[in-house]
């Protein structure tokens, strides 16, 4: 397997996301998979500059493909099965498992890989726990860091600090119960961008003006975040 790195570029305002694998190949080679993933493999000689310039004249066929994508019936996601080399999203970014043997068990993620340190390295009931734990840490500190951070445009409306509860919820990625003063987020939220969080937790303080999704609603969102229709958009993608 070649050194593997993610780079984003842009087409029409639009980021679009690859994995960057250097291999022994003659030409750039772009796939667009099942889960709407760019995959680009590409000689170790030939600059990243050329390479960004190549996916971003491919844009139109690559948002093409990812809508043919989305629109097709929808399987239910494989679980997990915690091995080395497994892909898991964290932040907008893919990172690749990487278990090791160490007397101190921990979790962290460096580069492209999330790094799992445990007493045994067989124990895959063991490796889930840690990265479960790690995951729901994480969804922690940066929720938390982006509901105070949207609080202050918000605090005449509420009766203090809401509350913040983070779920595994099937149909939405937030909710809010204002006469209770309570917000929740979905826990995969971990697995998008700051940028596409920070979308939902206004969305749901904007809930604590106007109960509703109505045009004053919507004013209010874009009057905090004007592009909120494009991070909709990438976050439902």
């Amino acid at each position: 397997m070649g050194i593997k790195t993610i780079r984003t570029v842009s087409f029409g305002g639009i980021p679009i996301e690859y994995t960057l694998e250097r291999k022994p190949v003659k030409n750039i080679n772009l796939r667009v998979r099942s889960d709407k993933s760019v995959y680009v493999s590409a000689n170790a000689r030939v600059p990243v500059r050329y390479i960004d310039d190549f996916v971003r004249s491919k844009g139109a066929f690559i948002i093409n493909a990812q809508k043919k994508t989305a629109a097709a019936p929808k399987s239910a996601a494989a679980p997990k099965k915690y091995e080395n080399g497994e892909a898991f999203r964290l932040l907008g970014r893919t990172f690749y498992l990487k278990i090791t043997e160490g007397a101190k068990e921990g979790v962290y993620a460096e580069d492209d890989r999330l790094v799992v340190i445990q007493k045994n390295v067989s124990d895959k009931k063991r490796t889930e726990r840690l990265v479960k734990s790690f995951k729901l840490e994480l969804c922690k500190s940066v929720f938390t860091k982006l509901h105070k951070a949207r609080y202050p445009d918000f605090q005449a409306y509420t009766r203090g600090l809401p509350a913040l509860r983070i779920r595994d919820m099937k149909s939405r990625w937030g909710s809010c119960i204002p006469a209770k003063n309570v917000i929740t987020l979905n826990s995969r939220l971990i697995e998008k961008s700051p940028e596409l969080i920070d979308y939902v937790v206004l969305h749901e303080y904007c809930h604590f003006v106007h109960p509703n999704h109505s045009a004053a609603f919507h004013a209010l969102v874009a009057r905090y975040m004007p592009d909120w229709k494009k991070r909709r958009t990438l976050l439902n993608a």
